[in-house]
C-alpha cells in the first residue's frame, strides 16, 4: 500500500494506493542555474500564496514550470499502473518544446539549450489544499541561457520580475529542516518550504554539482544598474510627538496604544506610494514616516526632473498639513524635512543573486544624509531658540566650572540663533545640485528661496540651499 508521500513511478504497477488522488498534475519544470563571480544559485519563483482559511502556513518555493491538468473523466485510478496510463495517454496530445518556449518567452528568455532530466512521479498532499491527496509527474529539463537572449530577465535587477535564487555552493547552509507532524519533515528557504520535488533534486550530491556545472556566467553588473540622477530623502519631522498626542489625547477607532505609531506610519505610506506613482516615481523605499527616492537623468534633463519630485513633495505636504491642522489644537505640529541631491548612484540587486529586493547604494545616499542631519541642526536651533537665551543668562551668573563648559557645550550645538525667514526652510537642496540647475530655482514657484548653509556634519563639510514652502 502506498503511503501519504511516496515516488511511485518505480513501483509495481499493480500497488495499491492508499487513497485514489483527487487530481492528477503533469509539470514540466526548469532548472535555471547562474554564477557570480564564485556563488552559484538557482533560479526560484514563489508561485502561490497560501489559500485563505486554510490552516497551511505557507506555499513553496518552486523552479519555474508549465503545469497541465490530467482530466480523470470517470477514470478513478486506485493503482500505481493506473495513475502511470493517465500520465502517458495526457502526454500523447501535449507539445512539450512550445510549451517550454512559451514559458521561456513570458519570462523573457529568447534562446536557452534544454536538456531532458530524470522524471518521476510523486503522490501526495497537495501543497496548497492539505487535505486533499494528488499525484504530480515530474518532468525535469535542464535550462542554460544563453547569454545575450534575456539574461536580464533573469537576473532581475528591479525585482519586477519575483525571481528568487537559492545559493547552490554550500547549500546546507541556506536550508532549514521543519516538522510538519503528521507531514513529516520539508525544508525551508528564506522561512517557507521549498516544493518536495526541488527537495529531492537538491537532496542529491550528483545533482546539486550539475546545476553548479550547467550555471550560466552573470556579471555582477547586471544584477544592478549603475546610474546618475536626483536622489531625495524625506522624512515627517514631530512624527513622534504627534503619535504620543494622538495616544494620550485624540484617540483613533482602529487602534490604541503602541500600535498607534505603525497605524499613523501605514496611513501615510499609502500618501507616499500614491503621490511618488502619480508623479512616475518609481525608484523609492518608503521608511514609515518618510521615504528614499532616486530619480534617474541626464544633467540637460536635471531641472525638468526636480520640478517633477517637488511637485510630489507639495502633494504630501498638502496631506501633512490636513493632519498638522488637527493635531494644532493639542499643541502637535507635523511638517516635512527634505534634503536634495544629485549624483551618480547604483541600484538594483545590489548583493548580486544574495539581494531579496532592490535597494541603493552610493556615496551620494552618505552625502544626503549628511544634508538632512544638517537640517536637523538648523531645525533644533529654532527649537531651542527660547533655551538659548535662557543658556546664556546661566552661563553668565554661573560659578562651577563644570556647569559652564556643559553649558558652552550647549551652546556650540545649538549655535547661535536663526533668524528672519529661514526659520521656515523645509527643504534642503545641495550646492551640486543648484550649480547644475543654474540658480533657476530660486524663481520656481510653490517654494521660495531662503538662504545658503555651510556646516560641518560628522566632520565633513555640508553645502546646501535652503527653501520655504510656499503657504
Amino acid at each position: 500500500m502506498v503511503g501519504p508521500y511516496s515516488i511511485i513511478d518505480k513501483l509495481p504497477s499493480f500497488e495499491n494506493l492508499v487513497s485514489s488522488p483527487s487530481a492528477l498534475w503533469l509539470l514540466h519544470v526548469l532548472e535555471i542555474s547562474v554564477k557570480c563571480k564564485d556563488v552559484c544559485s538557482m533560479l526560484l519563483e514563489f508561485p502561490s500564496y497560501p489559500l485563505i482559511g486554510t490552516k497551511n502556513p505557507a506555499s513553496t518555493w518552486t523552479p519555474p514550470f508549465i503545469a497541465y491538468n490530467v482530466p480523470l473523466g470517470m477514470n478513478i485510478p486506485t493503482t500505481v499502473g493506473a495513475v502511470m496510463r493517465s500520465f502517458t495517454d495526457a502526454e500523447r496530445s501535449i507539445n512539450v518544446k512550445d510549451g517550454i518556449m512559451r514559458k521561456l518567452y513570458h519570462m523573457g528568455i529568447t534562446a536557452a539549450e534544454l536538456t531532458p532530466r530524470e522524471t518521476f512521479v510523486e503522490y501526495k498532499q497537495s501543497p496548497r489544499e492539505r487535505e486533499k491527496t494528488k499525484c504530480y509527474k515530474i518532468c525535469r529539463f535542464s535550462c542554460k541561457v544563453e547569454k545575450g537572449s534575456g539574461i536580464l530577465n533573469v537576473a532581475d535587477p528591479e525585482g519586477l520580475k519575483g525571481i528568487y535564487f537559492l545559493p547552490l555552493s554550500n547549500i546546507k547552509n541556506y536550508l532549514q529542516s521543519y516538522d510538519r507532524g503528521p507531514d513529516g519533515l520539508c525544508e525551508l528557504f528564506l522561512g517557507r518550504p521549498i516544493a518536495s520535488n526541488l527537495s529531492k533534486v537538491l537532496s542529491s550530491d550528483g545533482e546539486v554539482e550539475r546545476l553548479i556545472g550547467d550555471a550560466v556566467d552573470v556579471e555582477e553588473s547586471i544584477f544592478r544598474y549603475s546610474l546618475q540622477g536626483v536622489v531625495v530623502l524625506l522624512d515627517i519631522s514631530g512624527f513622534g510627538e504627534a503619535c504620543k498626542i494622538i495616544r494620550s489625547q485624540m484617540g483613533t477607532f482602529e487602534v490604541e496604544g503602541e500600535d498607534v505609531e505603525s497605524w499613523f506610519a501605514q496611513i501615510l505610506s499609502r500618501h507616499f506610494g500614491e503621490e511618488l506613482i502619480k508623479c512616475g516615481i518609481v525608484q523609492f523605499k518608503i521608511t514609515g514616516d518618510g521615504f528614499m527616492a532616486s530619480v534617474p537623468c541626464e544633467d540637460a534633463t536635471v531641472f525638468n526632473t526636480l520640478k517633477k519630485i517637488l511637485r510630489c513633495i507639495i502633494g504630501i505636504r498638502k496631506i501633512v498639513k490636513k493632519f498638522d491642522t488637527k493635531l494644532s489644537e493639542y499643541g502637535g505640529q507635523l511638517d516635512l524635512r527634505v534634503a536634495l541631491h544629485w549624483g551618480n548612484y547604483r541600484y538594483g540587486r545590489i548583493a548580486s543573486s544574495f539581494s531579496l529586493q532592490p535597494d541603493f547604494e552610493g556615496r551620494v545616499f552618505t552625502e544626503l544624509a549628511r544634508i538632512e542631519e544638517g537640517m536637523k541642526m538648523i531645525n533644533k536651533g529654532f527649537i531651542n531658540c527660547k533655551i538659548y537665551s535662557e543658556i546664556k543668562k546661566i552661563k553668565n551668573c554661573c560659578k562651577d566650572r563644570s556647569s559652564v563648559k556643559k553649558i558652552e557645550r550647549l551652546l556650540l550645538k545649538y549655535g547661535p540663533v536663526q533668524k528672519g525667514k529661514m526659520k521656515s526652510a523645509r527643504v534642503a537642496i545641495s550646492s551640486t545640485l543648484m550649480e547644475l540647475c543654474s540658480d533657476k530655482l530660486k524663481i520656481i514657484g510653490d517654494i521660495n528661496y531662503c538662504g545658503r548653509k555651510k556646516l560641518q556634519v560628522k566632520e565633513k563639510q555640508c553645502d546646501f540651499a535652503l527653501f520655504g514652502f510656499d503657504d
